[in-house]
């Protein structure tokens, strides 16, 4: 059976993941990843720790740590905490000695194919500090936007920088300190070779991807695109393979693709596939496909960089079949920033917040096509208008139609043809906001809210009419027909309380997406309807 990949951007273990961070890729992969699963797809959703980050460096240097300490204790933390937050992810590997040789191996081959070559690049040397400052180690503000930035990329617009388009560059470090621009041979990727391959990849996608990457591409080529640094003259990451680059290493973004390839490798191996090979598990020929998740501010590592790399490779490599990305989401309209301590850690919210109602809330408030703001009040306003209000609301409600006497206890014979076609319906709208080409983890978390919402009214409005004969019947069954059905469609987003809702009307159908099957209406009473959501955590 052909594999679905699924991937989310690999955090970097300069932190624990905050409430940004899992508002977008991770939770937003997992609920996808459910679904297909649920589907009776085979997938591999996949991360890793971004050990090799200069991040990892500079955060380090201001706690007064050494990187790979603090790389290991935060890529620990981070597993915890997307288990805290019930992220069903099959890897979440930290890069071992496999991930080296496997990466380098990939980025010699498009060496030796004429793919990558050697250029003098404009950089600058921190004189303070006696190394080149790249990324996290320069500061300076984005030609294009004029937002602060670091180096390489503009998170606000996600347009590229370096050493000759960053406004008023400083070291990030001591800001003091003064920069000297330097010429040095560093290895590159021409991106501007796959300039035709690039548009076409892209002539379709406006129709499906979310329009902000699609925008992004657009404007970079509006100009020639620029050389991208496949190596850095630094002491922090994977050596360069290639000849004559002693002291470089391999630029962490450019990284990225393979090792997220020997991830998927991992994966496999630990299912007990030991012959199972990542460059197989990525070739075209496999007729697995490849779903990304990320954040926008990535969009042009993965929608520029990584797929030239990918194209480079000569059909070594599958290609996207979507890139699936997200707004920032802001903590008091600002950006949550690990590296500046301007967060709310997920591991915090999910020890004073249940589980069920974080991913509820997340969804709901998703920065899925703009930027959205966390507020802890809106959450429990939200929560309890959005979610537990409308749920104790309908449990009631079936508490009360299951106080009838036994007589008008129904069946599933009793559903009539128009409840079936209403369920049908119902399936297909949750399935429209699970589906990648539509997702939406707003609209889902919408929908089921008025689904409650809808129901807890209905099963009311047939209790209090004291109804008898067959409309009544039809009524109760249409009801708890659906509600049976809640567990498999809700699954995606709220596995934790998908489960509880199950094991209370006494059924196991959560994990398996409602298809062909008849519905099932209540023979009895259930009890305990209204204990399914768990009190908040003190």
């Amino acid at each position: 059976m052909p594999k679905t990949i699924i991937t989310a951007t690999p955090p970097t273990p300069n932190g624990d993941l905050h409430v940004g961070h899992l508002s977008g890729p991770y939770l937003a992969a997992d609920v996808h990843a459910r679904f297909l699963r649920a589907r009776g797809e085979d997938v591999a959703y996949v991360s890793s720790s971004d050990d090799n980050q200069s991040y990892v460096v500079t955060t380090a240097h201001r706690l007064g740590t050494q990187p790979k300490v603090l790389a290991s204790q935060q890529a620990e933390r981070i597993r915890e905490t997307l288990a805290k937050a019930s992220i069903a992810i099959d890897a979440f590997t930290v890069p071992d000695q496999r991930h080296v040789e496997f990466v380098q191996k990939f980025f010699l081959r498009l060496y030796n194919d004429g793919v990558l070559t050697r250029k003098k690049k404009c950089v600058f040397w921190c004189k303070g500090h006696r190394h080149y400052a790249f990324e996290s180690y320069l500061r300076g503000y984005c030609a294009q936007c004029f937002s602060p930035t670091a180096g390489a990329i503009c998170e606000a617009c996600g347009h590229p920088n370096d050493a000759r388009t960053i406004l008023d560059p400083q070291c990030s470090i001591d800001p003091k300190h003064e920069l000297e621009p330097r010429e040095v041979d560093v290895v590159v990727l021409e991106l501007e070779r796959f300039r035709d391959e690039l548009r076409n990849f892209y002539a379709d996608k406006w129709r499906s991807w979310r329009p902000h990457p699609i925008r992004l591409v657009d404007e970079l080529l509006e100009r020639p695109l620029p050389d991208y640094p496949i190596t850095y003259i630094s002491d922090w990451g994977i050596p360069a393979p290639f000849p004559g680059c002693d002291g470089h290493v391999l630029n962490v973004w450019a990284e990225m693709l393979p090792g997220l390839m020997r991830t998927v490798e991992w994966t496999e191996v630990q299912r007990g596939k030991q012959s199972a090979d990542g460059e197989a598990l990525w070739h075209p020929g496999s007729g697995n496909r490849l779903i990304q998740f990320l954040g926008y501010d990535n969009s042009f590592f993965f929608a520029v960089v990584h797929l030239i790399l990918a194209m480079a490779a000569r059909d070594r490599c599958i290609l996207p079949t979507s890139i699936m990305t997200n707004e920032f989401y802001q903590l008091e309209n600002f950006k949550f920033s690990t590296s500046k301590n301007h967060a709310i850690w997920a591991r915090d919210l999910l020890a004073q917040r249940t589980v069920d109602e974080t991913r509820f809330y997340l969804a709901l408030s998703n920065p899925e096509f703009q930027k959205t703001n966390f507020a802890q009040a809106e959450m429990d306003r939200l929560v309890g208008a959005s979610f537990a209000g409308p749920w104790q609301t309908l449990a009631s409600g079936l508490g009360r139609l299951g106080r009838a006497p036994p007589g008008r206890r129904t069946s599933g014979a009793e559903i009539s043809p128009e409840s079936r076609a209403l369920a049908a319906q119902l399936i297909a709208s949750f399935e429209r906001h699970y589906a990648i080409e539509t997702f939406s983890l707003q609209r889902a978390a919408e929908l089921f809210s008025q689904l409650l919402t809808w129901l807890g009214h209905r099963a009311h409005a047939v209790a209090d009419a004291q109804q008898s004969g067959p409309t009544a019947s039809q009524n109760a069954s249409e009801i708890w027909a659906i509600t049976r059905l809640i567990p498999s469609l809700i699954c995606p987003l709220l596995p934790d309380f998908a489960d509880r809702l199950d094991a209370a009307l006494g059924q196991k159908t959560c994990h398996r997406w409602p298809g062909g099957e008849p519905l099932a209406a209540s023979a009895a009473p259930v009890s305990g309807l209204g204990r399914i959501l768990p009190t908040r955590r003190a």
